[in-house]
């Protein structure tokens, strides 16, 4: 048996070694294609320049086209090179495998910028922090003013545009998208309103995002908003902190506006399929917390702020970190979830990392801080009254409440948020916790660690309060 069992390890020691052995050899020969196609690509791509503008490009960047194939995959031949020649920066497509395959984007550049002329001067805007227009054809995309992926022939301008008047061209278009991102207090959107006769046609075909972000002022009542530097990425900060940092770099503002858009943004236009929205969102700020809602709801007509002193921890709550379910205790003393129905264990097992987590806040002591902030008994007749609009047509929480970051990550002892919950189906009234465990993490802070805080209204919440947490069973 011990002599198999030898075999065995020795067959496995092979082939474990045979693969690895493979796999460098792959990545050595996927290094000297990647230079063999580059090398051969921005040659092509610098002829091609020169033989139609007369005069040699500098190459700035090459990107190749690879196709994965799981443990494998290999480079196509086709490559994206951005060269400038005379303060011009285009793209060239080049197919190595074809010395005539060659063409630049310089066209579909000048038709982008073009329309960007045109749709700011159409309603009144300035020039953006970010945009990107991005045109489209018999429903082929094309890539002239985002090139950030190698196009292939079908994806450029299908005519030569040299500066013709756009109402000749609007009507070629079949699709148009444009994103425009401000950080300007000055901006309005209140003349962006797209109509047929000004895009060559149905203006279904258009497709807008334009959306205006906070500036950050440490002053403001909800300090929240962009910090802008010339040398640096937008940041969005929160209470003197950088909330937008992943690890080394800091997330786009696409990421900062889809993530926390109550709070990041004080405007912002949606148009697409022929259907306009809206929505301009307001701060306030109300004991421990921030709300965000829309400019037409004035959160003191919703929200009171009501004295509460209680000692939660001998009570028989539900516990959550927020990026989890609420437990009961039972639960995480088992490890297994208390669901209904013949499910197999593993079906109702908690995560090792959420009872790590959990567990020794269960044994802790919780204290309410500050005011309690409330729904008014008034505040379903006010919303029943109100027509959503723009993003809260389709949810049903029109306020977002948010605990104050530096209360919780500026605090010398752990905090959570206390909240009297009603069952929807019982009717009966549970307090449950939400531990704010990401607090420790004060280095590399990213968008998620907001909505950590965050809580959307109305749920089916009666109040939420700032807690202290003391006496943790270990490290949380």
């Amino acid at each position: 048996m011990a002599s198999i069992r030898k075999i065995l390890a020795a067959a496995l020691v092979l082939i474990l070694g045979a693969s690895l052995l493979s796999g460098c050899a792959r990545m050595v020969e996927n290094a000297a294609e990647r230079q063999r196609i580059t090398r051969a690509a921005n040659a092509q791509a610098s002829a091609y320049v020169r033989s139609t503008l007369g005069a040699a490009p500098r190459v700035l960047d090459t990107e190749l086209e690879f196709q994965d194939a799981g443990f494998s995959g290999y480079y196509t031949g086709d490559a994206l090179v951005t060269v400038s020649l005379n303060g011009e920066t285009f793209q060239v497509y080049v197919d190595t495998s074809d010395e005539a395959s060659c063409r630049d984007n310089r066209a579909g550049l000048r038709l982008a910028d073009a329309l960007d002329v045109y749709f700011r001067d159409l309603y009144g805007l300035p020039p953006a922090l970010e945009h990107s227009i991005r045109l489209y054809f018999d429903n082929d995309g094309f890539f002239a003013s985002y090139p950030t992926h190698v196009a292939h022939h079908a994806n450029f301008l299908p005519f030569d545009y040299t500066g013709q008047p756009l109402e000749t061209v609007l009507p070629l278009l079949d699709q148009v998208r444009l994103t425009y991102n401000y950080a300007d207090d000055a901006v309005s959107l209140d003349a962006l309103i797209p109509r047929d006769k000004d895009w060559g046609g149905d203006a279904g075909r258009l497709s807008l995002r334009v959306q205006c972000f906070r500036l950050y002022d440490p002053d403001a009542p909800v300090p929240v908003g962009l910090l802008l530097d010339k040398n640096d990425p937008p940041v969005l900060m929160a209470d003197g902190m950088a909330f937008s940092r992943r690890y080394t770099s800091y997330g786009s503002l696409d990421d900062i506006a889809s993530t926390v858009p109550e709070f990041a943004l004080r405007d912002a236009v949606y148009y697409s399929g022929g259907e306009l929205q809206r929505t301009c969102y307001q701060l306030t700020s109300m004991g421990s917390f921030w709300i965000s809602s829309p400019a037409e709801l004035d959160p003191a007509d919703f929200f009171q702020l009501v004295p509460y002193r209680a000692d939660w921890s001998g009570l028989s709550y539900l516990l959550s970190d927020g990026y989890c379910p609420y437990f009961t205790k039972e639960e995480l003393q088992s490890g297994y979830m208390a669901l209904d129905g013949d499910l197999p264990p593993e079906a109702k097992e908690i995560a090792s990392s959420t009872l790590r987590t959990l567990r020794p806040y269960y044994g802790a002591t919780y204290r309410s801080t500050g005011e309690m902030l409330c729904f008014r008994t008034t505040a379903a007749t006010g919303l029943e009254n109100w027509t959503p609009q723009g993003p809260y047509a389709q949810s049903k929480n029109p306020f977002y409440v948010m605990t104050a970051p530096s209360l919780v990550y500026q605090a010398d002892t752990p905090m959570a948020l206390g909240l009297l919950y009603t069952d929807p189906d019982s009717g009966v009234q549970e307090p449950r916790i939400k531990v704010f465990s990401s607090h420790q993490d004060k280095e590399a802070r990213w968008l998620n660690a907001l909505t950590y805080l965050e809580h959307g209204f109305p749920r089916p919440v009666d109040g939420m309060v700032l807690l202290t947490v003391s006496d943790l069973r270990g490290p949380s």
